[in-house]
Formats: C-alpha cells, structure tokens, sequence
C-alpha cells in the first residue's frame, strides 16, 4: 500500500504505484483527500493519526 504525503495523492505517487504493479505487486494507493477540500482533508487526517480511528484509517 502507498499513502501519499501532506500534498496528497499527485502524478509521482501513480507513477510508484504503476511501476510497482508494472513488477507484480498489487498495489493500492487511496486518496486521502477525496473527501473534500483538501486543507479539511489534511486536518481530518491529522485528528485521525492522533486519535487512532477515523475517515483516513477507514479509507485504508
């Protein structure tokens, strides 16, 4: 699995991901930010890292 940075999921990321699954590894790469604006996105997924549960750890 990939999770991308603060920036969110953006070319280099796909381009990992394709490369790895280019050499037979299944690979999943969700966006983090897909829910919304990204800076409540980043926000939600911050409280989620701290709480330990939340939207981030349901999208993965």
């Amino acid at each position: 699995m990939l999770v991308h940075e603060a920036f969110g999921l953006d070319d280099q990321m796909i381009l990992h991901a394709d490369r790895l699954a280019g050499m037979g590894f299944l690979v999943v790469a969700p966006d983090l930010f897909s829910r919304g604006r990204r800076v409540s996105c980043l926000i939600a997924a911050f409280k989620a890292v701290v709480a330990g549960t939340g939207v981030a750890f349901e999208d993965i």
